[in-house]
């Protein structure tokens, strides 16, 4: 009889693996009888959390118990036959409403359930109203605000199911972000230092600019936590890469933000071996051995004195090294770009790119370091 008796609580009162991510914000409701049955029930919001099941949370499909014991399951929409123990809904930093049908089951002499919860001690954006709706009628039963109402509820006896509707502090939201450049159907060529360009309410004095080249399946950023007040400019150098699938983010995903109407286009430069052939003033050569490991010859030439720039950077544009920044008179010369146990720099097998700049002379060429 006893090991029945364990079995029927651990039933009774599922848990959620200790392994979950924590919701934004996140409130437990107890459901009890006189019978000293009880089940607890979390609801929250949280800028990735939707109205299925969300994994993330440790939300997991958790059936109704049997007609005739105690059970208490918030029933997701829109398949209500979806039952579970936590609710996490979308909601980010401004005001939110959401509504949570919950189902009951009373236990067989059982006639009353109640609840109870926590308010916030310190309130910014937590929960701030809660009503309990007859979800046959639509009528408000009941209404509790954080700074007034108490935290309990009996449920009307009547009811085998009740909604809880949940409302946030904060004011509404507001369109915050604008891309306007690139905006779709630019051509953008690579390791060019080009202007994104955005509106913004000056709101949110922080935001993030990402870049995607696959048409927003996969992100990175160009720069995090940017601080734009009265600032709607980026310079951004164009990362080495050919996609006609790029796409900009701005703002703070996955709550305020903007992307690219439509994809643009990342070109690699074009060749300029026949100007070369022609002038034979300035050059920048293939570097040799190519691929290399663990070093490389890179040579060029300029025709008359000139401040002289070569650098080398990743696929995503970002500077690995400056091999030559310096005003050199006309002439050829030769550096060496070296990696490994001997260099101050270690690489990851892969493309690289260095760029040659020397007054409006500007080459970039492919190297490709194979470990």
């Amino acid at each position: 009889m006893m090991k029945i008796k364990i079995l029927l609580f651990c039933f009774l009162l599922p848990t959620i693996s200790s392994a979950q991510i924590s919701a934004e914000y996140q409130y437990n409701f107890t459901f009890s009888d006189e019978l000293n049955n009880s089940q607890v029930l979390i609801l929250g919001k949280d800028p990735f959390g939707t109205d299925g099941i969300d994994t993330l949370f440790g939300e997991e499909f958790i059936p109704q118990v049997p007609p005739g014991e105690f059970g208490v399951r918030f029933q997701l929409p829109p398949d209500t036959s979806i039952t579970t123990i936590k609710d996490i809904r979308f909601g980010c930093y401004w005001a939110t409403g959401h509504e949570h049908l919950i189902d009951l089951i009373y236990q067989t002499g059982s006639s009353s359930i109640s609840v109870v919860w926590e308010w916030d001690s310190l309130l910014i954006f937590g929960l701030y109203d809660i009503r309990f709706i007859n979800p046959y009628t639509g009528q408000t039963i009941a209404s509790y605000s954080w700074f007034s109402d108490s935290s309990h509820f009996i449920i009307p006896p009547s009811l085998d199911k009740i909604k809880i509707w949940t409302t946030y502090n904060g004011t509404l939201s507001w369109e915050e972000y604008e891309v306007l450049t690139p905006n779709g159907g630019e051509i953008l060529e690579a390791g060019e230092i080009y202007n994104v360009n955005w509106w913004d309410n000056e709101l949110g004095l922080w935001m993030d600019i990402e870049f995607s080249s696959d048409s927003g399946a996969t992100w990175s950023y160009i720069v995090k936590d940017l601080w734009i007040y009265q600032i709607n400019s980026y310079e951004w150098q164009v990362p080495f890469i050919n996609s006609e699938n790029c796409l900009i983010r701005i703002g703070d995903f996955p709550c305020r933000y903007d992307i690219s109407d439509s994809v643009f286009t990342i070109t690699y430069p074009v060749s300029i071996e026949t100007e070369e052939r022609l002038t034979t003033k300035f050059s920048l050569e293939q570097n040799y051995p190519n691929p290399f490991n663990p070093s490389t010859s890179i040579q060029y030439a300029v025709s008359k004195r000139q401040f002289v720039t070569l650098k080398v950077y990743d696929v995503l544009g970002n500077e690995i090294a400056t091999l030559i920044n310096e005003e050199k008179p006309a002439g050829s010369y030769e550096v060496e770009f070296s990696v490994g146990q001997n260099s101050i720099l270690s690489l990851s097998s892969g493309i690289y790119f260095y760029q040659l700049k020397a007054g409006s002379f500007i080459q970039t060429r492919k190297m490709i370091l194979m470990k």
